[in-house]
């Protein structure tokens, strides 16, 4: 009996000593996906969460726009001439849960499918196309990338 009691008491200390552990803030721009005993629970929005210590734990994800440069990329178009490309990604996370559980890495994930895409689209041109209509690609590789949120849950 006595036994139940220290252990009892030392629970309680231990619970009362790390309140901290428990006490989660997200700002308006983080999404929280929780997880208990490793399985998902639930994605948390902005404002205060509060977690059980030792059984739940929760990543936080950010929801703004994100900017990743994407380094030179040698592309050879249809008519056979290497040239490097470049570029910038803009990117957001649409769904917080599926950009943690179903992708090891997001951002890396997606810095590949960017570069990866990039060279497809710009590929299937001539050179002298590319150079005339340089503002019309944009919109292309667009298209290229947005139906492909599935899997890494961004745009």
């Amino acid at each position: 009996m006595r036994g139940l009691q220290h252990l009892r008491f030392r629970f309680l200390c231990t619970i009362s000593w790390h309140p901290a552990a428990s006490v989660r803030i997200l700002r308006e721009h983080e999404g929280g996906v929780v997880f208990t005993l490793g399985r998902f629970q639930c994605v948390k929005g902005p404002g205060f969460v509060l977690l059980i210590p030792l059984v739940q734990e929760m990543v936080r994800v950010d929801l703004r726009i994100q900017v990743i440069e994407i380094p030179s990329q040698d592309v050879i178009p249809c008519d056979n001439v290497s040239m490097k490309v470049d570029a910038v990604l803009y990117f957001n996370v649409v769904n917080p849960e599926r950009a943690i559980i179903q992708v090891q890495h997001y951002m890396p994930a997606t810095n590949m499918l960017a570069q990866t895409t990039l060279r497809a689209v710009l590929g299937q041109h001539d050179l002298d196309e590319m150079l005339s209509e340089r503002k019309n690609s944009a919109p292309t590789s667009r298209t290229s990338l947005t139906p492909r949120p599935k899997p890494g849950a961004s745009r």
